[in-house]
């Protein structure tokens, strides 16, 4: 490694090891199948045929494998060579979505009002970091969208953590943390997690509203997702509906 390298704008180092990391992106799959379903299906339910697509953080391309064969175009970007590579390998040799390797936070790369329907799903919003590559991504995400081009987003519920002692914990901490100013709130990894696992970033439904409302979005709706051992009265995620403004 050269002495002038460093990490992209909206990576850290424990998603850049994860992300090159072949086997982690398999294991992130089978970990994450029941949830990952549960979005696709979602997703879904708002992509019209012949429909301008992009898949931002397609890591392996679950959602692409479903979603790119209605499409008159489907883009998929990830930083993963290794999840672009099993996101190809998919497809085989047929029709394919164009696959580009690019940080999130800084997608100059990608021309503005290009499409219909923007994705950010499988916890890809939670593990940019810091903050404001969070909110340049999302700026991101409104320019390359048509005006009232549709994004769909998966955020983290900051509230799932009250169920668990180490939750309530961190909730405490992240709100003193507030109360005094901190520029960073809202990461949250547990500390059963190895050492290798990203902290993600976690939102209450009205802090995702104003975060898409402050990068350009007109928030149709932010509606309680449910994942695998969930709880019926909390949320374990948000799937939010907005459109560009």
């Amino acid at each position: 490694m050269s002495a002038g390298w460093r990490l992209p704008r909206g990576v850290n180092r424990q998603t850049w090891n994860r992300a090159s990391d072949p086997g982690a992106i398999i294991q992130d799959e089978r970990a994450a199948a029941e949830l990952g379903n549960a979005d696709t299906r979602w997703v879904l339910e708002h992509v019209s045929p012949g429909c301008r697509f992009i898949d931002l953080g397609c890591g392996g391309g679950r959602l692409l494998d479903t979603v790119a064969p209605s499409c008159s175009a489907a883009v998929g970007i990830d930083i993963s060579w290794p999840g672009l590579g099993r996101c190809r390998d998919r497809f085989g040799t047929g029709t394919k979505p164009w696959l580009i390797r690019a940080d999130l936070a800084d997608l100059d790369c990608i021309s503005s009002h290009q499409f219909d329907v923007a994705a950010c799903l499988f916890s890809t919003l939670g593990m940019i970091s810091p903050r404001q590559a969070r909110e340049s991504f999302l700026r991101h995400a409104a320019r390359i969208l048509k005006s009232g081009g549709l994004f769909l987003v998966h955020a983290h519920n900051r509230w799932w953590h009250l169920g668990s002692a180490a939750g309530r914990q961190w909730l405490f901490a992240d709100a003193w943390s507030a109360w005094k100013g901190a520029d960073q709130q809202g990461e949250f990894r547990h500390p059963d997690a190895p050492a290798s696992a990203p902290a993600l970033a976690h939102y209450s439904r009205g802090e995702l509203r104003e975060l898409l409302t402050s990068c350009g979005f007109e928030v149709e709706s932010v509606s309680p997702a449910h994942g695998p051992g969930g709880k019926k009265y909390l949320a374990y995620g948000w799937h939010a509906v907005a459109r560009a403004r």
